[in-house]
C-alpha cells in the first residue's frame, strides 16, 4: 500500500479501486513536485 501511495504521489496515477480512507495509515511527509 506504502508503495501504491507513493506512485501517486509521484505520478499522478491512481489506484484500481476505491476504499474510505484507502491512505489512512501512511504518512507522506514531503511534498513530491516535479522538477523543472
Amino acid at each position: 500500500q506504502a508503495g501504491l501511495a507513493v506512485a501517486e504521489a509521484l505520478g499522478g496515477v491512481r489506484r484500481p479501486w476505491i476504499v474510505a480512507n484507502e491512505s489512512g495509515r501512511i504518512v507522506l511527509r514531503h511534498s513530491f513536485e516535479a522538477a523543472e
